[in-house]
C-alpha cells in the first residue's frame, strides 16, 4: 500500500555526525542495521527500540592501522 516507508535526508557518501537525524521510518516499518565488526552491540534480537533514546551499539576505538 505505501511504497516509500523510509525517508532519508542524506545521499550516499555524505557524513553523519553523532546524534544527527538523517531520516525516519514511516508507520513503524522494520529496518536492518549493519554495523562494523568492532561495534559493541547493546540491544538483543527482537528487542523493541525507540528512535532517539535506545542505544543500539557503541563504536569501539580501533588502534591505528586497523
Amino acid at each position: 500500500l505505501v511504497a516509500r516507508r523510509i525517508a532519508c535526508y542524506k545521499t550516499i557518501g555524505e557524513n553523519i555526525e553523532k546524534g544527527e537525524r538523517y531520516g525516519f521510518i514511516r508507520f513503524g516499518s522494520r529496518v536492518d542495521v549493519y554495523l562494523p565488526m568492532h561495534a559493541e552491540v547493546k540491544v538483543s534480537i527482537g528487542q523493541k527500540t525507540i528512535g532517539v533514546s535506545t542505544v543500539i551499539a557503541n563504536m569501539k576505538q580501533l588502534p591505528d592501522g586497523e
